[in-house]
């Protein structure tokens, strides 16, 4: 009998910036259309260029596309704090979009749809 567990990898990175409330929802409502897709982009960073407070500093952007939004909760009474739920194709190591190995990962997101910021933990 086997008894090893499978482990999930869980990684987490910043989102630095990110749609609107109502594209959100738009994006959820017609998840699976096939005629109706919305697009949804985040700015997820894989790295940054220097040290948190240093002038100058800038994100580096993860490689990452074809997000699905497959649930969105409320975090808080403010109406503006989701967690969200979905899908998207990611590489998760790779800075240079010529190199980069995509696959299709899992998230869970909280996202802060009024500063357009959060975090982001992919898993698969």
């Amino acid at each position: 009998m086997n008894t090893k567990k499978n482990e999930v990898e869980e990684r987490t990175f910043n989102i630095e910036g990110g749609p609107n409330k109502d594209r959100l929802t738009d994006a959820f409502k017609y998840a699976f259309d096939k005629s109706a897709g919305v697009k949804v982009d985040f700015a997820v960073a894989i790295g940054y260029t220097g040290p948190e407070g240093s002038p100058g500093r800038a994100y580096i952007l993860m490689n990452i596309y074809d997000i699905k939004i497959l649930g969105i909760e409320h975090e808080s009474s403010s109406g503006e704090s989701l967690n969200l739920y979905g899908n998207c194709m990611a590489d998760l190591d790779t800075i240079s979009v010529k190199k980069a190995v995509y696959k299709r990962y899992k998230f869970k997101a909280y996202y802060d749809s009024q500063s357009r910021k959060g975090k982001i933990t992919f898993f698969s």
